[in-house]
């Protein structure tokens, strides 16, 4: 059944809204990285286009008209890429922007996350800079985002304004959700059902997207979550988002570090250091910029995991351990630390 109502200049029907923004007054060939602002925000130099109600009223016409919220990324949770229902916006924004020379793809679908909120459960974007209803990067507050991993500074400066439109003038756009299904999963690798649960992704995979939060069972070697790792990365992308891992466990990624992080000065920042055998030995990198030279000065302090939190310059920790070795052991080790101090883990497999 189709219902239609008005709140404002927004029009709600079943599965679809239609609301008004008004035009920016980007030019042509400008450099844009949002199609939609509040009225709020101070990011039109580099929006397409301003909306004529507020974020907030959208937002609820959204869910009044039965389109489904989903969750922006959240690298605390390592929920690193954005899922929720696929939406149409008509006009296509490709109505209203191109792409630099040398760029050359086909813009992915758009979903909506519902944005980030706060611990009250209000949008972000409301109160937040950008103030974003659509950005054209991963922008947790934004609730519109492209099915893609967009990283800000990968596709920076890729987006120009297709044509110069006026200042002020109001467009009208309806958003629409055709139905397709966004499915949530869970499962825990042990050492018998590998090949089972990766099969069943794939299977569901076929007719929905999937949210997909995978751990894995203390019982593994590190060895084995290594290699365990590599074939979940092999099936990580827009259809199958591996996102999350549940309390105490660790997320697939920490698995695959990069090995010129083992050289100390090849790092952007410096983690915790923790070295487990007979005797866990945890190490802080101090850093010292006080010399002539244009890199710091690097020099181990071993530390308490009592007084690691203390050291708030890092949340990321390298795990050396043996190959061998259990993640019950990993797993006991990381939960001596003060939940949340760490977010970013990376295991260092020794032989």
């Amino acid at each position: 059944m189709i219902f239609t109502s008005i709140l404002a200049a927004i029009t709600i029907s079943t599965n679809s809204i239609t609301f008004t923004a008004s035009a920016s007054g980007v030019r042509k060939g400008e450099c844009v990285e949002f199609g939609f602002i509040t009225k709020e925000s101070d990011h039109a130099y580099e929006a397409l286009f301003v909306l004529d109600d507020s974020i907030e009223d959208i937002e609820n016409a959204i869910k009044k008209a039965g389109i489904p919220s989903g969750r922006p990324i959240d690298f605390s949770k390592c929920d690193l890429r954005s899922v929720g229902p696929i939406v149409e916006l008509k006009p296509a924004i490709t109505d209203f922007i191109t792409f630099k020379e040398g760029i050359k793809y086909q813009l992915p679908s758009i979903v909506h996350t519902g944005g980030a909120r706060d611990e009250k459960g209000e949008l972000l974007a409301k109160k937040a800079t950008p103030q974003a209803f659509f950005a054209f990067f991963d922008c947790p507050q934004s609730p519109l985002v492209f099915d893609a991993l967009f990283n800000q500074g990968d596709v920076y400066g890729n987006y120009l304004a297709k044509n110069d439109i006026q200042k002020g003038k109001q467009h009208t756009f309806a958003l629409t959700w055709k139905g397709e299904s966004m499915k949530s999963l869970e499962y825990e690798f042990n050492k018998t059902n590998v090949a089972e649960v990766l099969i069943k992704i794939k299977e569901q995979s076929k007719n929905n997207i999937l949210d997909v939060k995978l751990s894995f069972s203390p019982e593994l070697s590190v060895f084995e979550a290594t290699q365990l790792a590599n074939a979940i990365h092999m099936i990580d992308s827009d259809r199958i988002k591996i996102n999350g891992v549940k309390d105490g466990n660790i997320y697939y990624r920490a698995f695959q570090p990069l090995i010129k992080w083992l050289d100390r000065s090849e790092r952007l920042l410096q983690p915790f250091e923790l070295f487990l055998g007979e005797k866990d030995k945890l190490l802080y990198i101090d850093e010292d910029w006080s010399t002539d030279s244009l890199d710091p000065k690097l020099s181990e302090k071993e530390i308490s995991f009592s007084d690691s939190s203390k050291y708030t310059k890092t949340k990321t920790c390298f795990i050396y351990v043996n190959n061998s070795e259990k993640l019950s052991r990993i797993f006991e080790a990381i939960s001596k630390f003060k939940k949340g101090q760490v977010t970013n883990w990376y295991i260092f497999g020794r032989n």
